[in-house]
């Protein structure tokens, strides 16, 4: 059991730190995309402009999230289990 408890320890963890890092990416993005549309760009079209930001936000978490989210803790497990 006790075993048990620290693997779990471990991976509760693993999960916090991963999501600080999520946390931290979309924050970048977030600064970026203000810093973006604070600039004047005349000669493109709001709504391009926009489809543009909206697909490379989407990319952004989708990457940022598959990064950062981890779904296989049996390397955890057998290190606390195991021994």
């Amino acid at each position: 059991m006790k075993d048990l408890y620290k693997a779990l320890l471990a991976i509760q963890q693993v999960v916090h730190h991963n999501h600080s890092l999520l946390n931290f990416s979309n924050d970048s993005l977030q600064k970026a995309i203000t810093t973006v549309a604070a600039g004047k760009q005349e000669s493109v079209s709001k709504s391009q402009e926009l489809r543009t930001i909206n697909e490379y936000i989407f990319a952004w978490n989708t990457t940022s999230f598959d990064k950062y989210t981890q779904k296989d803790f049996s390397k955890v497990f057998e290190k606390y289990i195991n021994n």
